[in-house]
């Protein structure tokens, strides 16, 4: 039977990674080529998306995308930017809208001559939200 020798088990500082090392991995592990949905996103909000028919999530989800880059909330955005984030036809995303406004989940409002603004409504907070948005 061999001998243990302690001395060969203790460890160097060497041995352990230092914290910028740890903080590079980090997030160098979290870089994103392209675009990405950002969140967080409530599951509850998914949830009722999914429960609507046709386009709704994935209006939904373009909508949350464009949601994250503006900010000023509420925010205007072009059927046509959404449909090419998702590839639909622009009367879908117009089908999607209006699926989840009719749920509770969008605000929008129509002004003449001028794209719709959309605030995205999460719960109580996010109707509060839209309401003191809307008295500037």
């Amino acid at each position: 039977m061999t001998e243990l020798n302690v001395r060969e088990l203790t460890l160097n500082h060497e041995d352990f990674a230092t914290p910028e090392a740890l903080t590079h991995t980090a997030t160098a592990a979290r870089t994103i080529d392209g675009p990405f949905l950002r969140g967080p996103i409530p599951w509850a909000w998914l949830h009722r998306a999914i429960d609507l028919a046709g386009p709704a999530l994935l209006t939904g989800m373009a909508i949350w995308y464009f949601w994250y880059l503006n900010k000023q909330r509420p925010f205007q955005v072009s059927s046509k930017k959404l449909a090419q984030q998702v590839k639909l036809s622009q009367r879908s995303i117009q089908r999607g809208i209006s699926l989840l406004r009719d749920a509770g989940l969008l605000k929008v409002t129509h002004r003449n001559g001028s794209r719709s603004t959309l605030a995205i409504i999460e719960d109580n907070q996010g109707a509060q939200y839209w309401d003191e948005a809307s008295d500037d």
